[in-house]
């Protein structure tokens, strides 16, 4: 390990590093010494000899040699004109941790720096303690032997220990960065273990380029492209500055039995093909070859001058149409921190096991796990529907947490797991982009007059190009479901856009009220759609969709409590909070994603309905009295359309908050029917769904029943108010709340 790290002075930098010595009784002691980069082994061994014998110069010198030796096992003699400084400095790119060992060359046994939890270490390690260490141990001897303990050299080795985690260093502890390093790499190497086809090992040899460097070992995806691991090998072969276009990664056959380090002397084994920057080397490797073969390897070498791609194959547009198997996390999330593996489901049938049958030729998912079968269920794609059938009874198949017992036709969005190991999603891109027939059919028709009409702001709202007017004959197109228009906006503004859409919009001096609705669904299509960001795929442009919708769900759900006491606030978020839930709830591409804002769109919709009708309660709750007034003025019918004044007041009614000033003069039944008629004007203004109307003027019913009930017979009774008489005038005004509901469509919801 480097104890530090100097400023560097005209390229040239020391560090502290410590070495070990093994001399020929084979006991093992150490020391620190400051090094240069620019020293050579042959330099550090010179010093080391002075350092722990200064008479070895003067009797017969043995051959000493500088080791680096690893926690693997592994051990390398270094050459004399090797920097040992930069040599363990290079050891943190690979997460390595070693120790340089000073011993003879003719030396067989070395000592084990690395034991494990009990395990006693090789050898009779004993270092020279320093003056602080002989003082701590001086102490702790005398207090063990006050207590009756005497210490035995037992505690040796852990004296080392807690010295090798106290060291004091001039930067972090080097050690414990590279002990998480290395754990995060042995959790990814348990996670490519559990799914073998989600990623592996991937070693690179540099025999020709970075001669004295053997190989790199690096973890990476199947899907992880050439060019993204020429970069890497570079990085880890000590070479970051190189410039990664200068090379390429080769793919070596060896022959049967060839050893990979003989590439050298074997110049080659004109087995070698030169890998494009978009093709992916860990597939190679999964490929299955046939025996006496041999195995495959990497080389990174310099990229010839004259190289020039190979034709990279056209992508088959009805392969590209395919339905797949999109990975998914085991608890039936997403996977974001890699890019999932999508299995194209082509025609025919599609085998699913843990062990293929070499002579057949079906397209098959290889999934290793204890609980695959070797034949676990066959996929079925016969004229563009998809059929899953498990094979014996005991193959586990579960498609939206439902085991599956026989043969079931899958729609898309589906979660299919196998075993309870792998979990899938069944896509259907022509559920995905319905448009993209359509789109290729406009492209190929290169139709000069399509425009663009752009607004003043910060968004853009696209028609489709109109028709010629003298259309060459042709067959009718099929019918496809596209929207007639999109509606996009910057990315940046995307705050002030929802603002401007849901907290700052006035409800009054909207005039078509779903207006919002509308806008943010045209929103969320032109997210999910190929217009925005091209370059992506439709499963991250759905990633970045599910924030964007969770977004506009809180904001709508902000709204209704902030204005909670404002019925016209109430009725225009209960329209268009139910509409876009059900926007969201009936396409088939956001329904998915958008669990969380559909539970937020319904909520909010709850609460809006509840304000209303308590707003509501609250007007009716002063006119109801109208009902037993036992002149006859309350029977006096007076038309509310034509005053003004009315007009006015029942605009400022529902438009402000409710008031608590008490109501002067009688009321009358009349007042109590306008009330309902305004509730009714103000919820087909706002289009309200008819269902929605119908619960809330159930509840209004209710509450007008509950009320007349109460004052017939709560207690103490009025003895008044039992009589025919009372009866007959009670009923002739209630038929009269019965006509409205008829008239208005609500005759069930008014049978109280």
């Amino acid at each position: 390990m480097t104890e530090g790290v100097a400023t560097p002075l005209n390229l040239e930098f020391h560090g502290v590093m410590r070495f070990f010595y093994q001399d020929d009784e084979e006991k093992v002691s150490t020391k620190c010494i400051r090094v240069s980069s620019t020293a050579t082994t042959r330099d550090v061994i010179d010093i080391l000899i002075e350092k722990f014998h200064p008479d070895m110069r003067m009797l017969t010198r043995p051959e000493l040699s500088l080791y680096e030796v690893h926690s693997g096992g592994e051990e390398r003699m270094l050459e004399l004109n090797q920097l040992p400084l930069r040599v363990q400095l290079n050891w943190t790119k690979d997460l390595r941790e070693g120790r340089f060992l000073l011993r003879n060359a003719a030396a067989k046994s070395k000592p084990n720096f690395y034991k494990t939890d009990g395990e006693v270490p090789v050898g009779n390690f004993k270092r020279k303690l320093s003056k602080r260490e002989k003082k701590e141990q001086k102490k702790k001897e005398k207090e063990a032997k006050i207590r009756g303990v005497t210490m035995d050299d037992s505690s040796q080795p852990k004296l080392y220990d807690n010295l090798s985690k106290t060291f004091t260093r001039t930067i972090s502890n080097p050690e414990g960065v590279l002990r998480r390093k290395r754990q995060q790499k042995v959790e990814q190497m348990e996670r490519f273990k559990n799914k073998p086809e989600s990623g592996g090992v991937l070693k690179v040899y540099a025999h020709t380029v970075f001669p004295g460097a053997n190989y790199k070992t690096m973890l990476v995806h199947f899907n992880t492209p050439a060019s993204y691991i020429v970069k890497q090998s570079l990085q880890d072969f000590g070479h970051p500055k190189e410039n990664p276009q200068e090379f390429c990664l080769v793919r070596v056959m060896l022959p049967p039995g060839a050893d990979p380090n003989d590439y050298i002397k074997e110049k080659g084994w004109n087995q070698e093909a030169i890998m494009d920057e978009d093709e992916f080397p860990l597939e190679s490797l999964r490929a299955k070859r046939p025996e006496g073969k041999g195995d495959i390897i990497f080389e990174l070498k310099r990229r010839p001058p004259d190289y020039q791609p190979r034709n990279k194959r056209r992508k088959n547009p009805n392969q590209e149409r395919m339905p797949y198997f999109l990975e998914l996390h085991l608890d039936g999330t997403d996977i974001i921190d890699y890019k999932p593996v999508r299995h194209r489901l082509m025609m025919n049938v599609t085998e699913v096991g843990s062990q293929r049958d070499p002579n057949s030729k079906t397209p098959f998912l290889e999934l290793r796990s204890p609980g695959i079968l070797p034949r676990h269920c066959v996929i079925a794609h016969m004229e563009g529907v998809v059929t899953l059938t498990p094979s014996r009874p005991e193959a586990l198949v579960t498609v939206d947490d439902q085991q599956l017992h026989q043969t079931m036709v899958l729609q898309h969005g589906n979660v299919v797991r196998f075993a309870n190991t792998y979990t899938y999603r069944f896509c259907d891109p022509k559920v995905e982009d319905p448009g993209w027939e359509e789109r290729q059919r406009t492209l190929s028709e290169s139709d000069p007059h399509s425009m663009e009409t752009t607004f003043d702001g910060n968004f853009e709202t696209k028609s489709p190009s109109s028709p010629d007017p003298q259309p060459t004959p042709r067959a009718a197109p099929v019918k496809q479901h596209i929207l007639p228009a999109t509606l996009e906006f910057r990315e940046p503004s995307e705050d002030a856009f929802l603002k401007a859409l849901i907290g700052e919009v006035n409800g009054a001096h909207v005039h078509f009220k779903l207006a919002p609705t509308y806008a943010l669904y045209l929103a969320c299509r032109y997210r999910l759609s190929k217009a925005y960001r091209p370059n992506m795929d439709a499963t991250e442009r759905a990633q970045r969709l599910t924030p964007f919708i969770n977004k506009i769900s809180d904001m709508i759900d902000t709204t209704v409590r902030e204005n909670y006491q404002i019925a016209m606030a109430m009725t225009f978020w209960l329209a268009n909070g139910s509409e876009f839930h059900h926007f969201l709830q009936k396409d088939l591409d956001m329904c998915v994603i958008s669990q969380d804002a559909q539970d937020i769109l319904f909520q909010s919709a709850q609460d809006a309905f509840r304000h209303l009708v308590r707003r509501i309660r609250f007007e009716l709750n002063v006119t109801l009295g109208a009902f037993f007034d036992s002149s006859g003025e309350a029977d006096i019918d007076r038309d509310f359309e034509e005053d003004e004044q009315v007009k006015a007041k029942e605009t400022e009614r529902w438009m402000s908050p409710p008031t608590r000033n008490q109501r002067r003069g009688k009321v009358t039944v009349s007042e109590v029917l306008h009330i309902l008629s305004s509730v009714m004007t103000l919820l087909r203004r706002c289009r309200v769904n008819a269902a929605l109307t119908i619960q809330l003027f159930s509840q209004i019913f209710h509450f007008v029943n509950v009320f007349l009930f109460n004052r017939f017979f709560a207690p103490p009774p009025h003895p008044k108010l039992c009589t025919k008489a009372w009866g007959e005038r009670l009923q002739r005004r209630i038929e009269r709340v019965f006509e409205w509901a008829e008239k208005q469509g609500l005759g069930g919801a008014a049978h109280f």
